[in-house]
């Protein structure tokens, strides 16, 4: 990129958008319930593992009120290979303890964040797949990455990635440009040996700037 030349950020986050907007998010599920449950067992685990091991699992327990009434010990038995399982059996029957009364989950930051084990990024996880207003970005470890790449970010913090990209993408993709980056630190923008060339941002990426990066 020339010195002095404006970045088109919108653009440029929009042409990715448009990329990846037919593509869903490989975690899959039938219902919210399965959704939240999914969400929380994800983290610091692979959507392939989760998906695998929630299938024995929803067959035991195939509604919340059915997960409300078990013990968290339980669970063990269908997500042991998960990391972190024992805590998350705990997190996932509270939640469905607390919202087993509830038609829908509420869809706003402040109120799911006060559930167990569910954080900003799995709150807007939540609502982006439910179709609510989102309040923020999808910012996972992948979407970090990349801003950091970018220079949104010189530690990768999921939160000041988040605030960078929400002032350079309208409200109405917010949900879409989470789930576009995740796709490309995925396949594009990986932690090692990163395909550059294919990459829409090639050209405004600070990493890829830098001499020892240009191939």
């Amino acid at each position: 990129m020339k010195s002095g030349k404006q970045t088109d950020w919108q653009g440029l986050f929009q042409k990715l958008i448009s990329k990846h907007e037919k593509r869903r998010h490989p975690l899959t599920y039938k219902s919210w319930y399965e959704l939240v449950v999914k969400i929380v067992l994800a983290a610091q685990s692979t959507d392939d593992r989760v998906n695998q091991v929630s299938v024995e699992l929803f067959k035991a327990y195939p509604s919340i009120r059915t997960m409300a009434a078990a013990k968290p010990e339980d669970l063990y038995q269908y997500i042991s290979s998960i990391r972190g399982f024992m805590k998350k059996s705990r997190w996932i029957v509270q939640i469905c303890q607390e919202l087993q009364q509830h038609t829908d989950p509420p869809l706003n930051i402040k109120e799911l964040t006060k559930l167990p084990g569910i954080g900003r990024k799995t709150a807007n996880f939540i609502i982006g797949e439910l179709g609510g207003k989102m309040e923020g970005i999808v910012v996972d470890l992948h979407a970090a990455r990349i801003g950091q790449r970018l220079g949104f970010s010189k530690t990768g913090k999921p939160e000041e990635v988040e605030n960078k990209i929400m002032k350079l993408v309208p409200q109405e993709n917010w949900r879409d440009v989470g789930l576009s980056m995740t796709f490309l630190g995925r396949e594009t923008c990986r932690p090692t040996d990163p395909s550059c060339p294919e990459c829409i941002f090639m050209d405004a990426c600070q990493y890829h700037l830098k001499s020892d990066n240009i191939k």
